[in-house]
């Protein structure tokens, strides 16, 4: 005889992990519902497993990563690859005495109001300066290719440059009499970066140092806000942090190129996981309005132009190399500086100057 039938042992459900990517349906700056613009973009920069799909706004043209990385995908992403990418360049000196450095002086008193040149041609000098800093190549050479990032003097102001890695701005607004530090939140990147430029870096995000509200005179956000999933969250936390008249300002990639437009999925600015919102003027202006600054200039630059078209041209070509520079492609530059002149959204990267308003009375 056969004894009775056993049931089958019940099995637990399979733990299934936890998805690392989130939905962002939407535009964050207008609110707009988003339409696929590119299917299964990969990384090219540092080879991340994975392809990433980028979603566009029908409104103000935003242009972001959806589903994206959580942030602790992002934060581990980061550890793993990125710090190799950090730029270190040579900072001269405020003081050096060459005649680079006195044309550069004379034209940051001239126009930025930094202290003039000495000596009894001082006040001469810096009207000169003054007036040739409008000359393009001159007035961007003497802001160190800063544009509007580098501030107007604010004699012993305090300034903070978030996501500064290796600390080089730092460094140059120190050495022009900021109050300078910065903030990174790759702690190999930090520590390496006080000990290359001697600067107080401080690690972690936005959140983490315990800065007390309405403290800094100034905040930089360079080629930062393309790689953050919640930038209103920055945005408003760096109005907390700043003084009433207090000086934001921001550099990143225009999404409105000319070279975004030419190479669609292969522009060199597309680099998912780490450009998550890729800015237009307009874009950017909503976000800064929504979040209570008075935006004082927005404009677009095209100096990268003749770098970003062969980079772009090798990437649809499956040739690019991060580590090797691209060679030049002067008649596209000129093409995008002649556009730009007429439109004034066809540059590469794109710069925003706001100020958190003033207390009335």
């Amino acid at each position: 005889m056969t004894g009775p039938t056993l049931p089958e042992p019940t099995l637990p459900e399979p733990t299934l992990p936890k998805p690392t990517r989130i939905e962002k349906p939407s535009c964050l700056a207008c609110g707009a519902s988003g339409r696929p613009a590119f299917r299964g973009t990969r990384d090219y920069m540092c080879g991340t497993p994975g392809s990433y799909d980028y979603w566009t706004c029908p409104s103000c043209q935003l242009i972001w990563v959806s589903p994206q990385p959580t942030q602790r995908e992002l934060l581990r992403l980061y550890e793993q690859n990125y710090g190799v990418r950090q730029h270190a360049p040579e900072v001269a000196a405020a003081d050096v005495g060459s005649v680079k450095q006195a044309v550069r002086r004379a034209v940051l008193a001239g126009q930025e109001g930094y202290p003039d040149v000495a000596g009894p041609l001082g006040p001469a000098l810096s009207l000169f300066g003054k007036s040739i800093g409008w000359v393009p190549p001159i007035g961007d050479r003497a802001r160190y290719h800063l544009g509007l990032l580098f501030p107007p003097n604010r004699p012993a102001g305090k300034l903070l440059d978030i996501g500064c890695g290796l600390g080089w701005y730092v460094r140059i607004m120190r050495d022009w009499g900021w109050d300078a530090c910065g903030l990174e939140p790759d702690g190999n990147t930090a520590r390496k970066g006080r000990e290359m430029y001697q600067v107080p870096i401080f690690e972690g995000d936005i959140n983490e140092p315990d800065f007390p509200d309405e403290h800094f005179d100034a905040i930089s956000i360079r080629h930062v806000l393309e790689h953050v999933s919640d930038p209103h969250a920055l945005l408003s936390r760096c109005r907390r942090l700043l003084k009433p008249g207090g000086w934001l300002g921001i550099a990143t990639p225009n999404g409105r190129g000319l070279a975004s437009r030419w190479f669609g999925q292969w522009w060199r600015g597309l680099c998912g996981p780490w450009h998550l919102h890729l800015f237009g003027p307009d874009s950017l202006r909503k976000v800064l309005e929504a979040n209570a600054y008075e935006v004082k200039r927005v404009r677009t630059l095209s100096r990268p132009a003749h770098w970003v078209y062969t980079a772009s041209q090798q990437i649809r070509q499956g040739v690019y190399r991060p580590e090797v520079n691209p060679p030049s492609c002067w008649w596209f530059h000129g093409l995008e500086v002649a556009l730009n002149s007429l439109t004034g959204d066809f540059g590469e990267e794109l710069e925003a100057v706001a100020e958190k308003p003033r207390i009335a009375g």
